[in-house]
């Protein structure tokens, strides 16, 4: 929601096909008037296997959008943003319909969160890399998309990182995640220089 702007999202199933996971693609719909009127659907992704864990950030008219997709046999992290209030779609870097591949392990990528500030773009997500436990790596964009910062690995191994969250406020980032395998413990990483340190 950004003033009268409502910004809709969601997984659905009509194309879906008998892989495993499901084919599942993101929709999109927007309302300029308060919910009294909607402009009609857009599809987001477009790809073989399911599009599903998705998360959103909204900077005036930038739109952000984070996704774990199963299109290369294994889940990935996936980006794509709107600059113009969820007109059109691009992948960052001015390529209409094209989405944003930013992970490239070979295992598991899920659970993606995404916050931002300005033109600075904060990505988290779980990864099974280096194995066999869950990880909280990160990732950040300083120019709105254009261009990505190199991975970080946060946490994890012990604690077994599950279901991150993310608040923003200029410099000062705060993640929290549950450790389902340590008696469902509450953790908590910060950073206060925009991502450079934690």
């Amino acid at each position: 929601l950004n003033n009268s702007n409502i910004h809709v999202f969601w997984v659905d199933e009509r194309h879906g096909d008998e892989s495993v996971p499901a084919n599942t693609e993101i929709f999109y719909n927007r309302s300029l008037d308060g919910g009294i009127t909607w402009e009609g659907e857009q599809r987001l992704t477009n790809a073989l296997f399911a599009s599903a864990d998705h998360d959103t950030a909204l900077n005036n008219s930038n739109i952000h959008l984070v996704w774990e997709d199963g299109r290369s046999g294994n889940w990935k992290i996936y980006y794509k943003m709107s600059p113009n209030n969820g007109l059109t779609w691009q992948d960052g870097q001015g390529n209409v319909g094209q989405d944003r591949l930013l992970t490239t392990n070979a295992t598991p990528h899920m659970i993606p969160r995404v916050a931002v500030t300005g033109s600075t773009i904060h990505v988290v997500w779980i990864d099974e890399e280096p194995g066999p436990n869950y990880y909280l790596y990160y990732r950040n964009s300083t120019d709105n998309g254009f261009s990505w910062n190199p991975i970080l690995l946060l946490a994890g191994g012990v604690n077994d990182p599950n279901r991150p969250d993310m608040t923003v406020e200029g410099n000062d980032i705060h993640i929290v995640w549950d450790a389902p395998y340590d008696e469902d413990d509450i953790y908590l990483i910060n950073s206060t220089d925009g991502g450079g340190s934690w």
